[in-house]
Formats: structure tokens, sequence, C-alpha cells
């Protein structure tokens, strides 16, 4: 049995160094990888999300972060305009009335759901901080620290762990903080704001 899925895995990593380069210029596989990811990908399939025009939890769980986020939300407003969207007889009224506005983070899956997402929205949205590609707010980011700090309290393992070698626990790192490290800076910068 192990034979088989080494023999398989060699196949589909041979197949994917020798047309990654089909991937990348061919529309058709271009697309086709895009799709595939977008109802596979780590975080399941996004469709949902879009619906629910729920910008921030799609480019959090397609990206990890929001780097870029002001490019993306920019694309989408394009998009809306430039397919026409809002004339679409197959949707329902109350997506097409929300198209303007993508959701609110209270009311995003993120905020719901995804401890170290709203981490990375009060890290990404801070006027003080160093990520890039999402505008600094001070009522965005104490959003993202409160709803963060809410839902890991009384979690050991607010980002997850790993086990080392010896079967210990280890804290994860979300955007390059620890979790201690990531409550400390969140209850600094509300205090700050």
């Amino acid at each position: 049995m192990l034979q088989k899925q080494g023999f398989f895995s060699t196949l589909f990593l041979y197949r994917t160094q020798v047309n990654k380069h089909r991937i990348a210029k061919e529309k058709k596989h271009a697309v086709g990888s895009a799709v595939w990811y977008w109802h596979h990908s780590k975080a399941g399939n996004l469709s949902p999300h879009a619906i629910n025009n729920d910008l921030i939890a799609t480019c959090a769980l397609i990206n990890g972060g929001y780097n870029g986020f002001d490019d993306r939300e920019k694309y989408y407003k394009r998009a809306v305009i430039a397919l026409n969207i809002k004339t679409c007889l197959n949707l329902d009224k109350k997506i097409v009335d929300n198209l303007d506005n993508y959701t609110k983070f209270e009311n995003s899956y993120i905020y719901f759901n995804k401890i170290g997402e709203c981490f990375g929205w009060g890290l990404w949205s801070d006027p003080a901080g160093y990520k890039k590609g999402k505008l600094k707010n001070s009522n965005e980011s104490k959003k993202g620290y409160s709803r963060f700090l809410e839902i890991c309290k009384d979690k050991d393992y607010p980002f997850g762990y790993k086990q080392d070698k010896k079967g210990n626990k280890v804290g994860t790192k979300r955007y390059g903080y620890s979790a201690n490290s990531a409550i400390t800076l969140a209850k600094k910068r509300l205090k700050e704001l």
C-alpha cells in the first residue's frame, strides 16, 4: 500500500512540475486551477463566504491574512461594475442590495470562528502597525484586538499547537506572534488606541 501511495505521489509531483508553465500561461488551466482551489482550499469551499459578500473571510481564508486587502476590495468593486452583476436576475435581492459594501467585521465569519484572523484584523488595521495592504483604522483595529482577546480567553493554545519530537505541545505562531505575545500586544494597543 505504501509503495502504491509513493508511486502516485511521485506521479502527481512530476505532472505538477512538468505542467507548471501550462497552469500559469493557458487560460483554461489557470482558471481551472483557481476554481479548484476556491472549492478545495485548506479553509474549505469559499463560495458561502462569497455569496454572503464576506470579503474579509474570503481574503483571510485564501491569503492567511490581509495583505493587499484594499487592492482586492477595489478589484471586487470593479468586477461588480464590469460584469454588470446588479442586473443579474438569478441573484437574491438581498445579495444585490449588499454588493456595494462587503460584510462588516463584526458580522463576518472571521469574527465568529477564527481567533488568529481576528488578531490579524486588529494588526493590519492598527495605525501604529507595520502590516501593509489594508487601510489603517483605529476603530477596526480595536474591534479585531477586542474580539481576539474575547475568544482566546481560557484557551491554552489560541493559535493551535504542534507536537515536538518528544510529544510535547508547542504553541504555533500567527503573523510572527506567539499567542502570549499577541495577547500582550492586543492589550497594550487597546489601551493606546
